[in-house]
This record gives structure tokens, C-alpha cells and sequence, in this order.
């Protein structure tokens, strides 16, 4: 009955309807009644397309967010990364780094073009110590820990770092150390969904990224960032510190199968505005 009414409706408004479910969503109607799957093939087109530029709308605003952040202090430079990427000090098997720094090194290139490469070395420096001291401190003001004697100075001693490397961060509002202190009292200053912490580091790339293993393949990665991801998706070139990612290995081996075969654009996955508006939906930044 759901159904003959659903079917019953003109196909602008339907497809209006159907709109705002996930692909898969839309996929299961489809054995509902030969009426709806002659619908939904139909109108296969307008349907993704809806998916598509609104989960392309949807990691252009994230690229952005991560990576424009001229007028942005460090505190809050700082409280974007731990609200997206979670532990900052994360690491991933086989790298010996920290996974964020590489991205880091990124932000500040923007943040700071004119500077010359020394003068941006010694400033990724001063960044990577308050980092990681502020959150120390950080954590030492708002979490219980340790009140034992050696615990105490060594706290003392990354308050001593953080307020160093503050202070040679000069014409940011964190070299003023009442704006500091400020700062570090506020509870919610690292607040934040913290992905790794819930979901730990993603495994599943379908573009290459400093820090993260990317499974090596003879021609994948060049067709996934210009044939897939620039081209058919509409989306921005991945960067080596900030890379795509999908939340499934199904998904990731249908993407790889897809860019390694003889003729990738004849592949199922470059035909079909389902799949490509699928692969959207599971699509990350990291």
C-alpha cells in the first residue's frame, strides 16, 4: 500500500522524496514493487547527483576547515586538530611519526607564506612543543593525575616549555601569557567528536598520506587522484598530509579494483551514479 501511494506521486515529487535517503536507502526501495525500481532506475541520474554535490559540498567545507587558517590562533589551531583527528599524539603502524605533524607542517605553509624556510622550521618547532605541552597542561588542569613529588616537577617543567615556545610565538594572542592561562582553564578548549579516539586510525585510503600505509598497486593511485577523485567526483587534489579515505574495505577494494583494471573508466564503478554517490557518502578527510 506504501508503496502504490509512494508510486502514485508525479516524479518530480518523488524523486524530491527520495532525495534525502542514503543511496543504500534508496537501492533497498527497489524491491519494494517493480513501480518504485522503475522509478528509482529512472531517475537513477538526478537522485546521485543530489548525493553527490551535497557530500562534495560536504569535504570541500572540511578541506577548508582544516587547512584555512590564517587568522586563526594556535589554541585554536590546536583545538580544531584535537576535535577532528582526537589524540594529536596518535601514530600509525609503520611510521615512526606523529600522524598529525606532517599536517601541521601543511598549515603553516598556508598560515605563514611569507616566511623563509628557516624562519618556518624554527616556527614548526615552537608549534609541535606548545602542542603537545598545552594539552599536557591541559589535560593536568581539567583530569586527575598524579600529585606525587617527581609528577609535580615534571609538570613544572612543561609549563616552563609551554610558556617558552608561547612567548616566541610572537603576534599570536598565546604569546600574552594571561590569554594562556586563559585558555588552559577553559574545559572545553579540546572538546570534540576526536575520531581516532573512537574509531582509532583510518585503515582504508584510497589516496596516499604521509603517516598512514596506503596499499601499493601499479597505477591506483594516479587514476584515484586524477581520473576518480579530481574528475569524475569534482573534487580537490589530495594532499601527501591530508588524503581520502572511506570508512569500509569493501568499498575501498571496489575503488582499487576499479583504478587498477585495463580500462578504468569502463569499469562498473565510473558507470554507475549509484556507486559513485555510494563512495561520496563513505568519503573522508584524514
Amino acid at each position: 500500500m506504501a508503496a502504490t501511494r509512494l508510486t502514485a506521486l508525479p516524479t518530480e515529487l518523488l524523486t524530491k522524496v527520495l532525495e534525502v535517503l542514503l543511496v543504500r536507502e534508496i537501492c533497498g526501495l527497489r524491491i519494494v514493487s517493480r513501480g518504485l525500481e522503475d522509478d528509482i532506475d529512472s531517475n537513477e541520474d538526478a537522485l546521485a547527483r543530489r548525493t553527490i554535490e551535497s557530500n562534495r559540498a560536504r569535504l570541500i567545507a572540511r578541506r577548508h576547515w582544516l587547512l584555512d587558517l590564517q587568522s586563526v590562533n594556535v589554541v585554536d589551531v590546536l583545538a580544531r586538530y584535537s576535535s577532528y583527528y582526537g589524540d594529536i599524539e596518535v601514530s600509525s603502524p609503520g611510521y615512526s611519526g606523529i600522524v598529525i605533524d606532517p599536517m601541521l607542517t601543511e598549515t603553516l605553509k598556508h598560515k605563514v607564506a611569507d616566511l623563509r624556510l628557516k624562519e618556518k622550521l624554527a616556527l614548526h618547532h615552537d608549534v609541535h612543543i606548545f602542542f603537545h605541552a598545552f594539552k599536557y597542561c591541559h589535560d593536568g588542569m581539567h583530569k586527575l593525575m598524579s600529585d606525587k613529588e617527581d609528577m609535580i616537577h615534571f609538570q613544572q617543567r612543561v609549563w616552563n616549555m609551554l610558556e617558552s615556545s608561547a612567548l616566541r610565538l610572537t603576534g599570536d594572542p598565546v604569546s600574552d601569557i594571561e590569554y594562556l592561562l586563559a585558555r588552559l582553564q577553559d574545559s572545553t578548549a579540546l572538546q570534540g567528536p576526536h575520531y581516532t579516539t573512537t574509531h582509532g586510525v583510518p585503515r582504508f585510503p584510497i589516496t596516499d598520506r604521509i603517516g598512514l600505509h596506503y596499499p601499493r598497486c601499479s597505477k591506483g593511485s594516479q587514476v584515484c587522484d586524477n581520473l576518480l577523485v579530481e574528475t569524475t567526483l569534482g573534487l580537490p587534489p589530495p594532499l601527501m598530509t591530508l588524503g581520502y579515505h572511506l570508512k569500509t574495505e569493501k568499498m575501498q577494494k571496489m575503488v582499487h579494483a576499479a583504478c587498477n583494471s585495463s580500462e578504468p573508466i569502463k569499469n562498473r564503478l565510473f558507470q554507475s551514479a549509484f556507486r559513485l554517490a555510494a563512495l561520496m557518502e563513505e568519503t573522508f578527510f584524514f
